[in-house]
């Protein structure tokens, strides 16, 4: 409520046309308790991260968000629903420091985030660092390694392309004014198995 850009910014969200609502919504207090405290405080953290790239191309936040929401919604198929906050966070800040300019490590230091998250940033291994390392994999069309990270989570064929679809809609809802792309990765197989 204190301030008044991101209290804007919300509010043209949740009266956006992909809430269909049939009234206006007006006030931040209504606004967080139809979209609930978890969803506001993923729309703020993009929001924040939107700002702080504000002189980056665009395509590294959506890129950051992609991620983040991939992470997630994958993390619920392989039975890590409990680290939903984390995979998010995870994905979120895996391009900080190229929004940043900075050294991730460093970086790192002044965020107060969850230390399974910022060990898995920095490469440790982790079940959350596995649902990373695939959603990487995925994004960045490297198929040869793709089969691997599957088989490593126990997923099967048509999770990853659909929850890749998700969360490019996710994405377009979140950051309208950001252009999410709406296929699958370059060169993406019909079947990412081999």
């Amino acid at each position: 409520g204190r301030d008044v850009t991101l209290a804007y910014k919300l509010l043209r969200y949740i009266n956006s046309a992909y809430f269909g609502l049939r009234r206006t919504i007006a006030s931040i207090p209504e606004a967080v308790r139809l979209l609930g405290e978890k969803e506001v405080k993923r729309w703020a953290s993009l929001i924040s991260l939107a700002s702080l790239g504000a002189n980056k191309p665009s395509e590294l936040v959506v890129e950051a968000a992609l991620r983040a929401r991939f992470c997630e919604s994958l993390g619920a198929d392989v039975g890590l629903d409990h680290s939903s906050e984390e995979l998010f966070l995870l994905g979120m800040f895996s391009l900080l420091d190229a929004i940043m300019d900075r050294p991730l490590d460093v970086l790192l230091q002044e965020l107060p985030i969850p230390p399974s998250v910022k060990s898995a940033l920095l490469g440790s291994p982790s079940p959350i660092r596995d649902v990373f390392d695939c959603v990487l994999t995925y994004v960045t069309g490297d198929w040869d390694n793709l089969s691997a990270r599957m088989d490593k989570l126990n997923l099967g064929d048509e999770e990853l392309p659909t929850r890749y679809r998700e969360s490019v809609a996710w994405v377009q809802k979140v950051l309208p004014s950001h252009p999410a792309e709406s296929e699958q990765p370059q060169g993406s197989p019909a079947l990412a198995r081999s």
